[in-house]
Order: C-alpha cells, then sequence, then structure tokens
C-alpha cells in the first residue's frame, strides 16, 4: 500500500512517523518529571510523619526511663516526672493521628503502617498500670521497647517510601540516629534500674555494656550518611559534656557490686543521659529541616525541568514539521518537473535536446544523470542512422557467405559423427574402471575405520586399568591405615584393662573398710547405727563397681579378639589389593602397547586408501572430462545439423534485415526532428530501393 503513494505522501507519512515516536518520548519524559515533581512535593508530608513518629518514640523512650526507675525505686524517684512525661506521650499520638491525615488525603499507602503503630500504642495503658502497682520490670520494659521499635520501623519505611536521592539519605541517616537514641534510653533505663537496686548484678552489666556498644556502631553509620555539617554537630555532641558525664556514671555502674559504691542517684544518671539524648534530638530536627527545604528546592527543579521540557519538544515537533513541509514541496516540485519531462520525451512531444535542471543535491544529480542519457541516445541514434545504410548494403554478402558456410558444414558434420562412436567407446572403458577403483576404496575406509575402533577401544581400556591400578593402591593404602588403627585400638584396650584391674583393686579395698566399718558401728552400739547404714550403702557400691568392672574386662577382652580378627582381615585385604594393583598395571602396559600397534596399522590403511581415493578421483576425473568432450561433440554435431538447416533462411532473412533497417532509420530521423513530421530525401529512398532490389 505504501508504494501506491505518491512521492509526497510517502514524505508525509515519513514525518509523520518520525514525529509519533518523539511525541510518545516527549511525553513520557514531561510525565516523568511531573511525577517527580509531584512525588517531591509529597516529600515534606512524609518528613512531617516521619517526624511526628520519631517524637512518640522519642516520649516513649523517656516514659519507659522513668518508668524502670520509678519501679526500681518502688516509687521514690520519677514519681512527678512520670505523670508529666505519659501526658507529652499521649500528646505526641494524638500529633501522630492529625499529621497523618494529608497522607490518608492524598491516597498514599500509610493506613497499615499508621493501624500498626496505634494497636501497639493501645497496650500503654496496661503498662502504665502495671507499672504503678510495681509490676514485672523486665515484662514492661520489654512491652515498652516493642512499641519504641515498632514505631522506628515505620519511621525507617516512611523515610525509604518518600524518595529524593540526597533527602532520602538524609532522612534515613536521622532513622539510623533514632535507632541510637532508643538504644540511649535502653541504657537510660537500665542504668536507672540498676541504680535503684542494691545490688548490681553481672547480667545487667552485660546489658548495659551491649548497649552502649549498640550506640556507637549506629552512630558511626550515621556519621558516614549524614551530610558533613551536621555529621560535624553530631561528632560534637558525642564528645561534649553530657556525653563525657553520662559515661562517667555509667563507668561507675559497671565498676560497682551496689548502688550505694557508686555515688550516684538515678536522678543524677536521668538528668545527663537525658540531656545527651536531647542533644541527639535537635540534630534530628536540623536534619528534618534541612531535608523540608531540600524537598522543596528539588520539587521547584523538577517542575522547571518538565516545563523546559515540554517547550523543547513542543519546539522541537513544529520546527520538524515546518522543515518536513518545505522539504516536501521542494522534492515534489523538482520530482514533478523530471516526471513531466519524461512523459514529454516518452511520447514524442519533446525534442532529444531538451535538458532538465541541474544542481548539486540528489535531484540536481538525478537531473545531470538523465540530461547524460539523453545526449548518449542522440548518438547512438546518429550512429543507428549511420550504421543503417552500411547494414543494408553488408546483408547481400551475408547471404554469399551463407551458401559457402553450408557445404562447410556438411563436411565437418560427417566427420564429427565418427568421433562421437569413438569417444562414447571411450567413456564406457574409463566409467568401468573407476567403478572398480572406488569399491577397492570403500573396503579400504570400511578396514581404516574398524581399526580406528579397535585403536581407541584399547586406548580406553590402558586408562581404565590405570584408573584401576590407582583405586587399588588407595584402597591399599586405606586398608593399611585401618590396620594401624585397629593396632593402637588394641594397645588402648589394654591400657583401659589396667585401668579396670586398678578400679577392681579400689573395690576390694573399699570393701574391706566398708566392712570394717560395719564391725566398727557394731560395737558403737546405738550411736554406730547410722555410721552402720553408710558402711552398708559404701560396700554395696564397693560390689557394684567390681560388677562394673569385670563387665568392663569382658566387653575388652571381646574389643580386642575383634581388633585381632579384623587386623588379619585387613593384613590379607591389603595383601589382595597389591596383588590387583600389579595384575591392573600389567594390563595397563599391554593395552598401551596393543593400542600402539593398533594406531600404527590404522595409519597403514589410512594411507592406502587415500591412495586409492587418490586415483578414484583421478578416474573420475578423466570420466567426467570425457563425458563433457562427448557432450560437445554431440553439441557440435547437432550445431553443425542447425547451422545447415540454418543457413538456408539466410537469404530470406537478408532482405528482411534490410527493410528493418530502412525502417530504423526512418524512426531514428523522426526521433531526431521532434514531433514534426518530416519527408525523407528523394535520393536516399532512391538508395534504399536500390538495395532492396539488389539483394536475391
Amino acid at each position: 500500500m505504501f508504494k501506491n503513494l505518491t512521492l509526497r505522501s510517502q514524505l508525509h507519512c515519513v514525518i509523520g512517523i518520525t514525529l509519533i515516536p518523539l511525541c510518545i518520548f516527549g511525553g513520557m519524559l514531561v510525565h516523568h518529571e511531573r511525577r517527580q515533581a509531584a512525588d517531591t512535593v509529597l516529600v515534606p508530608q512524609w518528613l512531617i510523619y516521619t517526624q511526628s513518629l520519631q517524637d512518640l518514640a522519642h516520649e516513649l523512650q523517656k516514659e519507659r526511663g522513668m518508668s524502670a526507675g520509678y519501679i526500681a525505686s518502688q516509687g521514690q524517684s520519677f514519681r512527678d516526672e512520670l505523670t508529666n512525661q505519659r501526658s507529652l506521650t499521649d500528646t505526641a499520638v494524638q500529633q501522630l493521628s492529625s499529621n497523618s491525615q494529608p497522607l490518608v488525603d492524598n491516597d498514599l499507602p500509610i493506613e497499615a503502617m499508621l493501624h500498626e503503630v496505634l494497636s501497639q500504642v493501645e497496650q500503654l495503658d496496661s503498662l502504665r498500670q502495671a507499672a504503678d502497682e510495681f509490676g514485672d520490670a523486665k515484662r514492661i520494659l520489654s512491652s515498652y521497647t516493642g512499641i519504641i521499635r515498632t514505631t522506628l520501623n515505620q519511621s525507617l519505611t516512611a523515610g525509604v517510601r518518600c524518595g529524593g536521592n540526597h533527602s532520602a539519605t538524609q532522612l534515613i541517616a536521622a532513622n539510623v540516629l533514632s535507632q541510637a537514641k532508643e538504644l540511649g534510653g535502653l541504657e537510660r533505663a537500665r542504668v536507672s534500674q540498676a541504680l535503684g537496686k542494691d545490688n548490681i548484678d553481672l547480667q545487667l552489666k552485660f546489658y548495659i555494656v551491649g548497649l552502649q556498644q549498640g550506640q556507637e556502631e549506629h552512630l558511626a553509620l550515621c556519621g558516614e550518611l549524614l551530610d558533613p555539617r551536621y555529621a560535624r554537630a553530631l561528632e560534637t555532641i558525642t564528645k561534649g559534656a553530657a556525653a563525657k558525664n553520662a559515661a562517667v556514671i555509667r563507668d561507675a555502674v559497671l565498676a560497682s557490686e551496689t548502688a550505694t559504691q557508686t555515688g550516684y542517684t538515678p536522678s543524677m544518671w536521668w538528668k545527663e543521659q537525658t540531656a545527651k539524648l536531647n542533644d541527639y534530638r535537635s540534630v534530628q530536627q536540623d536534619i528534618a529541616q534541612a531535608i523540608s527545604q531540600d524537598a522543596r528546592q528539588e520539587a521547584n527543579a523538577a517542575s522547571r525541568a518538565a516545563n523546559v521540557i515540554m517547550i523543547l519538544v513542543v519546539g522541537l515537533v513544529i520546527f520538524s514539521i515546518a522543515a518536513g513541509n518545505y522539504l516536501t514541496r521542494y522534492i515534489h516540485r523538482r520530482t514533478h518537473d523530471l516526471e513531466q519531462t519524461i512523459t514529454q520525451i516518452a511520447f514524442g512531444q519533446v525534442d532529444m535536446f531538451q535538458r532538465l535542471d541541474e544542481g548539486s543535491d540528489e535531484l540536481g544529480c538525478i537531473g545531470r544523470s538523465f540530461n547524460r542519457v539523453l545526449a548518449r541516445m542522440c548518438q547512438a541514434a546518429e550512429f543507428c542512422g549511420s550504421s543503417s545504410q552500411r547494414l543494408a548494403s553488408q546483408s547481400s554478402q551475408v547471404c554469399d557467405t551463407a551458401r559457402r558456410i553450408s557445404g562447410l558444414i556438411q563436411d565437418s558434420q560427417a566427420h564429427s559423427i565418427n568421433v562421437v562412436e569413438e569417444s562414447t567407446n571411450m567413456v564406457q572403458t574409463l566409467t568401468e574402471t573407476s567403478i572398480a577403483i572406488k569399491g577397492v576404496s570403500d573396503s579400504l575406509a570400511d578396514t581404516s575405520d574398524e581399526v580406528c575402533r579397535l585403536a581407541t577401544d584399547m586406548q580406553d581400556a590402558a586408562r581404565s586399568a590405570h584408573n584401576a591400578a590407582d583405586r587399588s593402591e588407595h584402597a591399599s593404602q586405606l586398608v593399611s591405615k585401618n590396620t594401624e588403627k585397629i593396632s593402637e585400638l588394641s594397645v588402648a584396650a589394654d591400657e583401659i584393662s589396667d585401668v579396670v584391674e586398678l578400679i577392681q583393686g579400689l573395690a576390694e579395698q573399699t570393701n574391706l573398710l566398708a566392712l570394717n566399718a560395719t564391725i566398727e558401728a557394731a560395737r558403737a552400739g546405738e550411736a554406730g547405727k547410722g555410721f552402720a547404714v553408710v558402711a552398708a550403702e559404701v560396700k554395696e557400691l564397693a560390689n557394684q563397681t567390681g560388677k562394673g568392672a569385670d563387665s568392663i574386662r569382658e566387653k575388652i577382652a571381646r574389643i580386642q579378639a575383634v581388633s585381632e580378627n579384623t587386623k588379619t582381615s585387613f593384613d590379607e585385604i591389603f595383601e589382595a589389593f597389591s596383588g590387583l594393583r600389579r595384575a591392573t598395571s600389567e594390563l595397563a602396559t599391554i593395552a598401551t602397547e596393543q593400542g600402539t600397534v593398533a594406531e600404527r596399522l590404522n595409519q597403514t590403511v589410512r594411507n592406502m586408501a587415500d591412495t586409492s581415493n587418490d586415483a578414484t578421483e583421478t578416474m573420475d576425473q578423466s570420466v567426467s572430462v570425457s563425458e563433457k568432450m562427448l557432450d560437445q561433440l554431440r553439441s557440435i554435431e547437432t550445431a553443425l545439423s542447425n547451422s545447415a538447416n540454418g543457413i538456408e533462411d539466410t537469404n530470406a532473412s537478408g532482405k528482411e534485415l534490410l527493410e528493418m533497417a530502412l525502417e530504423m532509420r526512418q524512426q531514428v530521423d523522426e526521433m531526431l526532428s521532434g514531433s514534426q513530421n518530416q519527408n525523407v530525401e528523394p535520393n536516399r529512398a532512391n538508395a534504399n530501393a536500390g538495395l532492396v532490389a539488389s539483394v536475391p
């Protein structure tokens, strides 16, 4: 269907097909940039939601630490502070619900995340009641930790979903800092618990050390992810006064056995550790403000990029349409002129000396080439006009030559028949000889294949024999090692027998001592009854020890007998494997020698087969050449016969050739003279009539 369109329509189609992917690609770019801008606009909302989660985790950490100190001191510390902190935690929960509403209105997938956090927060009432009743501190702190970890995990998930390259990295760093704060909060709770107890157990110290190491690891990772300015601020905090004072109190707790030895109270520790965590909190807030500002800048940049891309795409489309329309009109005009000129020349409406416009572009090159074709056609027409006269004069000479050639052809035809018969007999003889040699070559090829397979089998047998010899050697080594192990087992059994003899002697002495103790207990009367019972038990234990020693002695005797039999069997197996290894080695040597002989025989048969194949190819070539010569002779015979028949038609064709030459001359004159009808010159017409009359 595309071929039936005009050139102009085809150019329009090409331009349209080119613009379609351009428009699609531009639309995709604009859509991508606008989508990125829309996602970046949502980053502040995600940030507010993430910040609310971190605020809730921060308040829960403080409430957990105060609850630990309250329980450890049995209500003597943190009473009013815990009440105020619970109020702050409830406020953080309400703030989280209100800050998540914009994300829900934008159909963002946070309902499941929010539901998970709020379902965990619902446990706070029961935990607070248990803390007021001085319940199990370990269970209460573990439940608080579960709620905090759920909140921090959801904060990290929200940070990852908000995207934004640099902003996302900083948000993840803030979440890592939240994890460090969580470990610091656990440390605050555990140290407060230790300072509220009389004795500081070792397990609690190990737990505090693990929390400190976890903080250091998270702070190091956070420093790698943070922007350098915030990383420096975080490093300053870790080396500040609050961090140093908290470290001093923690080290004192780790070095003391009781809370009194430390010289610190839970309130003092709480103050320093809370100050350090508040410093971490200030860094988090600074990071949040920076992320919000970066998100707004990224959103504006993405929006500007989308507008610029859209303008560029629209401008490029308009330019492409204008340039394509101009090129289409230009090419259509040039091709239309070319088409009209060719049509006029084809129907004789324009003389042969008309020329097309030439130029440096492709259509100009086409016009230049077409003008050269017209010039060559004019030269050819003039040459045809001059040659037609010579053709007419030579046609009569062709008739005379044809009659002489006819006689020569008849003589050659008779001679070629004799040559064809002799060549046929020679081809038959060569064919029979070639068939016989080919049979010999096939037999030698089959023999070579059999010998080759024999050599391959011998090589496989040699490899198998070598492998068997290696495995026999390996097996004999294993048997030798097992024999040594069994010998060691026998020696160990002898040593165990000595130990059993010693145990037996001890049992007999113990039995004798028990008997003496029984006699002494009988002499003591009522005062020795308890001692008599102990003596009886010792005697019974000595009897059991003697029986156990006898049982061990019997088992060791059986082990020694089995070891001796096994050693004898392994010696026989070793001798058998040694004989097998020698036999397989001899078999491998014989198989290798036979494979070498078979390979030499195969090479000899292969050489004979190659010689036979060469002879067969030579005979086949001779037969092929002879058959070609026979075919050529037959073709010559046929050609001579056809020539003899065709010479008779030459005289009749001469006159027709003359008439055709005259007609061609007339058409050439008309073509060179244009569309006007001109009469042939009288003297040329008379000459043509004379030539026609001279042909017999």
